[in-house]
């Protein structure tokens, strides 16, 4: 292969028979575009908190446009293909969708990020933190939200 380099080479750690052949690789994509709307619908509800879009279509579209752009200019180290990965990864359940929806604000804003600092997705929490990291607001009287 590279005789120049090595003389000898070990390749280790085949995929057997698990089905991550290039064409279950391949099926990652299917899977992306049948968990996507199901992430477009939750965020579309939170559009006051994270602006993605108040309807699911918009939200796509949001998704579309930040990977498009980050494929021409990565931000922070973060391309397109980094991107949509990191989705993907956070499409599996419910429970992680607060992650990909910060990231995804902190990126249409132009934003570096001030960190990740609400576990879940509590809007009332979340928009109240923010205004308070970002502009140094603190509430006027204590704040409450619904929960979940």
């Amino acid at each position: 292969m590279f005789p120049e380099r090595a003389d000898r080479i070990v390749l280790d750690s085949s995929i057997g028979h698990t089905h991550l052949d290039r064409d279950g690789t391949r099926r990652y994509a299917l899977g992306m575009e049948q968990t996507l709307p199901d992430f477009a619908k939750w965020a579309a509800r939170r559009h006051d908190s994270y602006g993605l879009g108040r309807t699911a279509a918009q939200v796509r579209a949001s998704y579309l446009a930040i990977a498009g752009a980050l494929d021409k200019a990565p931000v922070a180290g973060t391309d397109g293909s980094r991107f949509r990965l990191l989705t993907f990864g956070h499409l599996f359940k419910q429970a992680q969708y607060a992650q990909p929806a910060q990231i995804w604000q902190a990126l249409l804003e132009g934003d570096s990020g001030h960190g990740v600092y609400v576990l879940g997705d509590n809007s009332c929490a979340l928009n109240a933190t923010t205004r308070y990291l970002v502009e140094g607001d603190m509430p006027a009287k204590d704040t409450s939200g619904r929960a979940g």
